[in-house]
């Protein structure tokens, strides 16, 4: 799969991230304008995060992923700081 983000999606979404970390409760949600990879966190308020998305690697052949699957809050800040990374606008 390939993917661009414009400048500061990534970073948007990192603080999304940690905003969920602080509350434990709420959504951080990755939308890029180029949708390769759409992604959302949705915390329970009790320190689990659904985490939910799809993957498009071909959008003319309709080639989708599509996933869910739990984790555990004490990921959030290294998936966080992982993103402010990749973003020079961090």
């Amino acid at each position: 799969m390939r993917g661009s983000f414009v400048e500061g999606e990534l970073g948007r979404f990192a603080q999304e991230i940690r905003t969920l970390h602080r509350d434990l409760a709420g959504r951080a949600e990755l939308q890029p304008r180029e949708p390769y990879l759409i992604l959302a966190l949705t915390g329970d308020g009790k320190g689990h995060v659904a985490v939910e998305g799809e993957a498009i690697n071909h959008f003319e052949r309709d080639t989708m992923l599509r996933f869910r699957f739990n984790i555990d809050q004490t990921f959030l800040m290294r998936i966080a700081e992982a993103l402010s990374d990749a973003d020079p606008t961090s």
